[in-house]
């Protein structure tokens, strides 16, 4: 009885050390996307409140700050009849004394063809981008 007793343990402990290692692996640091590299990134929105996406924006510099033109519909915004080629979904300027952080209007489009600018602060990293509207994954698409 003993022995299953030690056994139970030991996997408990196993557990709980590689739930420990995923966390301090998914808590890492993120690497900030110096203002140079991020010309011509692309980013895709994996999943927004819950929902999969999967469209697709790239980011252009322009002179004054940065345009996010959608280059891919994904699931959501496929749905809508007569959307314009190369929307312009994010307008941005940098923020002051900051590598990789930004601040602008985002146009967001529903399936039901309504349309709302929001304000949006945005910190790229190499790898995805967060910002602070609603709950999403945004991911950079490697080419």
């Amino acid at each position: 009885m003993q022995n299953i007793a030690q056994r139970a343990f030991r996997v408990l402990a196993a557990f709980s050390l590689c739930a420990s290692f995923v966390a301090a692996c998914a808590s890492a640091p993120a690497v900030p996307l110096p203002r140079e590299e991020l010309d011509g990134a692309k980013y895709k929105l994996v999943v927004i409140s819950g929902r999969m996406d999967s469209r697709v924006v790239q980011f252009k510099v322009q002179s004054g700050g940065v345009v996010g033109v959608l280059v891919d519909e994904g699931k959501i915004l496929s749905q809508l009849v007569g959307l314009p080629a190369n929307l312009e979904m994010f307008k941005l300027r940098p923020v002051e004394g900051t590598e990789n952080a930004y601040e602008g209007i985002f146009v967001n489009y529903q399936p039901d063809g309504s349309r709302a600018e929001s304000e949006v602060k945005l910190t790229f990293n190499k790898d995805n981008f967060v910002w602070n509207l609603e709950s999403a994954t945004w991911e950079r698409v490697q080419e």
